[in-house]
């Protein structure tokens, strides 16, 4: 649960005011079960971080019948490269 909804969902006294101390638990409670992924450092140097992905039974095949193709992305520059394969 964000932090938005669970202030979006306090309820507000007659003189419009928001009592924030009688939700202090609720809003421990929900905020501390939230669970953070450790950060993974951005790529800094070409070809430090490389992804790959594979696709496939492109129709109609190429003029030379390759049907799959593989991709390369390098995460620090951006640069992507296209690898056509056979079957």
């Amino acid at each position: 649960m964000k932090l938005n909804n669970v202030i979006e969902n306090l309820k507000k006294d007659k003189q419009g005011s928001t009592d924030f101390s009688t939700y202090q638990i609720y809003i421990k409670a929900n905020l501390s079960n939230m669970k953070s992924s450790p950060k993974t450092k951005k790529a800094q140097n070409y070809l430090e971080k490389v992804t790959i992905d594979i696709g496939g039974l492109i129709g109609p095949t190429s003029n030379t019948s390759k049907r799959y193709y593989l991709t390369f992305l390098d995460l620090a520059t951006r640069y992507l490269s296209l690898a056509l394969l056979l079957n």
